[in-house]
């Protein structure tokens, strides 16, 4: 057991075309795997866009204890969202542009990391167990800050939609498994 809560991170959207309701699938899918892993958020945090509602709505729903808060934040909603400080950084230090993907990824860590410190350390040093459902970039933004700068989180990388990521914190508050581990 750890003297940290959990952090669990959850991407919203993805494919799922041939589905009658992709979301209340997916939702239910969710929960179960939480369940099985005795995971009970305490907090969820969301993003406040019409996209996400029926995921974030259906996870609820399906959840076997109903967490104390859910909170929503506009950080966590794609980067059209984000403060328009975070993409004034498209450039390098020599004033080269950067690739999308990095520019997107170095974006996403800024527009993240106030979060993070702000908004889930408090969280986990209270030993609660945090779900955040979020858009990719967002998500992807939240790992880029787990890792610190020995590594990037690039495109694609940020998991599969409906896959919960779990982080779970040693005695210096740093992720025991740097990358998180898929439940």
């Amino acid at each position: 057991m750890t003297e940290f809560g959990s952090l669990i991170l959850l991407n919203f959207g993805g494919d799922n075309a041939g589905e009658e309701d992709p979301a209340e699938t997916q939702a239910h899918l969710v929960a179960k795997v939480l369940a099985r892993e005795r995971l009970n958020p305490d907090v969820v945090w969301s993003p406040p866009r019409t996209k996400s509602l029926p995921l974030v709505s259906g996870v609820l729903g399906a959840l076997r204890r109903l967490p104390r808060i859910v909170n929503t934040d506009r950080l966590l909603d794609v980067p059209a969202a984000w403060p328009s400080g975070a993409w004034s950084l498209h450039a390098d230090a020599d004033g080269a542009l950067l690739p999308g993907d990095t520019h997107l990824v170095l974006m996403a860590s800024v527009a993240m990391a106030g979060f993070y410190r702000n908004q889930i350390l408090p969280l986990l040093l209270d030993r609660q167990t945090v779900l955040v459902i979020a858009s990719p970039e967002s998500t992807g933004g939240l790992r880029q800050v787990l890792l610190g700068n020995d590594r990037q989180v690039h495109d694609g990388e940020e998991g599969p939609s409906g896959r919960p990521l779990v982080y779970t914190f040693d005695r210096k508050l740093r992720p025991v498994d740097r990358t998180g581990t898929f439940i």
